[in-house]
C-alpha cells in the first residue's frame, strides 16, 4: 500500500476516507493532495496547494461532492471527482485544523489566534438548525453588495494566471483570493496581458477604441440644413 500511495515521493501528512470506505484522500508534506480508490492501482485526482506546505487536514463534504484540504495558510475547496476549484479561503493567522458541521455550509477552523475561525459558505450547504440567523445575515449582505466594488479588478482563475505568467503572484498583495480564483487590478492585468501576448493585446485595444468611437458617433446631434 505504501508503494501505491507514494504522492510523488512526499511524506504523507494527512489521510481521510469518504463514506463508502473505498475512496481515500492523502496529503503530502509539500502540499500535494491525491485521491485514490483502493480497488485501483493509480490515483483518481490530484490538487497542488500553492504554498507547498504540509497538508494538515482533509475533509469530504458529501452533499456538495467537494473535497476540502488545509495547510497553515490556505483552505482549498474543489470537486472531488474532477479537482475543479470551487473556492479558496486564506487567513493571516496560521490555520491548524478544519471541522465541518455535518453537510452544512459551516466551517470551523482552529488557528493561531484567540478566536476560532468560522466561515459560512451557502453554496456548500445550509446553515445548521441551531444558528439559522447566519442565513439571514448572508441574505442581507447580498442585498447590500455594491456591484461597482470590483469595477477596478479583473477576476482570474489559476489557468488565467498561467496564461499571463502570473502564478508567482499568488499569496502577494497583487492578488486577492475570491470565490474559485483571484482578483487583480485591471491596470496590472492589462500590463501583464500585453507583455505575454503584445499582438493580441494590440488587437484588443484597437477594438475597444473603435467601439468607443462608434458609440460617440451614435450620440452626436446632426444638424439638418433648412
Amino acid at each position: 500500500v505504501t508503494k501505491v500511495i507514494a504522492n510523488k515521493g512526499q511524506n504523507l501528512s494527512s489521510l481521510t476516507h469518504d463514506s463508502s470506505g473505498y475512496v481515500i484522500a492523502v496529503g503530502g508534506e509539500k502540499g500535494l493532495v491525491r485521491q485514490y480508490d483502493i480497488r485501483y492501482s493509480s490515483h483518481l485526482m490530484e490538487v497542488q496547494h500553492p504554498y507547498k506546505l504540509p497538508i494538515k487536514t482533509i475533509k469530504y463534504h458529501e452533499a456538495s461532492r467537494n473535497l476540502l484540504s488545509l495547510d497553515s495558510k490556505i483552505i482549498k475547496i474543489y470537486n472531488k471527482d474532477s479537482g475543479k476549484s470551487f473556492t479558496n479561503i486564506e487567513s493571516k493567522h496560521g490555520m491548524n485544523d478544519l471541522e465541518l458541521y455535518q453537510n452544512s455550509g459551516l466551517l470551523i477552523v482552529p488557528n493561531e489566534t484567540v478566536r476560532i475561525g468560522t466561515y459560512f459558505i451557502p453554496e456548500l450547504g445550509p446553515a445548521p438548525k441551531w444558528c439559522p440567523f447566519v442565513e439571514n445575515i448572508t441574505e442581507e449582505l447580498e442585498e447590500e453588495l455594491n456591484p461597482t466594488v470590483y469595477d477596478e479588478y479583473k477576476f482570474l482563475t489559476r489557468e488565467d494566471l498561467e496564461a499571463i505568467s502570473a502564478t508567482h503572484m499568488i499569496g502577494t498583495k497583487n492578488l486577492k483570493s475570491y470565490l474559485h480564483g483571484f482578483l487583480m487590478r485591471i491596470k496590472l492585468y492589462n500590463k501583464l496581458k500585453k507583455a505575454s501576448n503584445p499582438f493580441e493585446y494590440e488587437e484588443y485595444r484597437k477594438e475597444k477604441i473603435e467601439k468607443k468611437l462608434e458609440e460617440q458617433r451614435k450620440t452626436r446631434i446632426v444638424l439638418k440644413e433648412k
